[in-house]
């Protein structure tokens, strides 16, 4: 297979790390960009033992909640949209 670009054209965009659980479930997700900056860390909560997620959410660089995901069977069921002050202000598919 030949390169789409010169490897010296590449660069570091962002570096994500993952904290897992015993079970090897991801629990928390952290991107930061390069050299630090936009950081963005995702929260993910599971049911009982189950390895799929039950709700992931994503938290700005000062830890204000700002997206929810929540799935059932496996499945996004809803997503969920928070200002800066944490109410919601939006919700696209099922209620929660």
């Amino acid at each position: 297979m030949r390169a789409s670009c010169a490897e010296g054209t590449l660069r570091v965009q962002r570096i994500t790390t993952y904290e897992r659980d015993a079970r090897g479930r991801t629990i928390v997700e952290t991107d930061t960009g390069l050299f630090g900056g936009s950081r963005i860390v995702w929260r993910i909560d599971y049911v009982g033992d189950d390895m799929r997620p039950s709700r992931r959410t994503q938290f700005d660089a000062d830890g204000r909640r700002r997206y929810e995901i929540r799935y059932s069977g496996g499945r996004e069921q809803s997503h969920i949209y928070y200002d800066e002050q944490g109410g919601v202000i939006g919700i696209k598919g099922s209620l929660p």
